[in-house]
Formats: C-alpha cells, structure tokens, sequence
C-alpha cells in the first residue's frame, strides 16, 4: 500500500484504525477499526455522505479518499458494511452523494476533500 497516493484524511483514517486496532490489542487492522475511525473524524465529509446517503474510479481522481474507503467498505460483507448498509446506506446513494457533494471537482491532490463543505463549518444552518 502506497500511503504517498492518499488523501491526508485517508491517510488519518488509516492511522487512526492502527491505532484503534493496537490499543484493542488486536492482531491485525480489521474494517471495524477503519469504519470507526472514519466516523470519528469530526472534520471529514463522511457526516454529508451518510445524510445524503459506490466507484473509485467513477470519479477519477487521482488520490485515494475516505469516499473511496466508505464505497469499499460498503462492498464487503463484514460487520463493518452491515452497520452501514443497516443505516440505509447504498452503493447507488452514496455515489450520489459524493457528486453532489463535490459539484463534478476531482481529488488531484492529498489536501483537497478537506476544502469539501469547508464553509459549511462557518456558516449557519
């Protein structure tokens, strides 16, 4: 696995599973510890995602995000893929979402789904 290729949040998941994985004392990173992670990250986009409820190459971006790592947990079938599609969520609608939340932008750097909603944070709802 080639890290350089990630997202910087993609890559924060990743740690953070590892991490959750060894303070668990667990032998090895399982999607739980990625699914959790990816939840807990309070700055990601994954709250729209899953609000508006998949395709790594469907939208050819040339860095792996935490998108493309909620659309490949969501095709196993694990613990990790039953919590989500238990919530409702779909390949079909997340892909969705994830257009709809980039208005047809491509990740072309390791910075860039954190500029995703980034005024959302700031604005009123």
């Amino acid at each position: 696995m080639n890290l350089s290729q990630y997202t910087i949040k993609a890559q924060e998941a990743i740690q953070s599973a590892q991490q959750l994985a060894y303070n668990n004392k667990d032998a090895a990173i399982e999607t739980l510890h990625l699914l959790k992670a990816i939840l807990l990250d309070k700055d990601s986009s994954t709250e729209f995602l899953l609000k508006a409820n998949g395709a790594l190459k469907t939208f050819d971006d040339e860095f792996v995000t935490v998108e493309h790592l909620l659309i490949a947990i969501l095709q196993l079938s694990d613990s990790a893929a039953k919590i989500l599609k238990d919530a409702g969520l779909t390949e079909k609608g997340l892909v969705a979402a994830i257009k709809e939340l980039r208005k047809g932008e491509k990740v072309q750097s390791a910075t860039q789904e954190t500029q995703f909603q980034s005024l959302s944070k700031y604005a009123k709802t």
